[in-house]
């Protein structure tokens, strides 16, 4: 119940869901950005669509990007 991506198909989805009438969608626990910098605006755009927690994952290639999160 939750999803990951980069920051460009969070924009993507905040598009398509803005252009949806159907709004019968499941319920997420929380939302995880990675591999680029979220802005705070896409970030709060995220929160507020999906009623879910964002959280950005931060780290190197070597080490995945579970290595720190917000």
């Amino acid at each position: 119940t939750w999803y990951t991506a980069v920051p460009t198909i969070h924009q993507i989805l905040l598009e398509r869901s803005s252009q949806s009438s159907e709004k019968n969608r499941a319920a997420l626990r929380f939302i995880r950005s990675c591999s680029a910098p979220l802005t705070p605006e896409v970030a709060a755009s995220l929160q507020a669509e999906f009623s879910a927690p964002v959280v950005c994952a931060f780290g190197m290639t070597e080490a995945t990007h579970q290595v720190a999160t917000t």
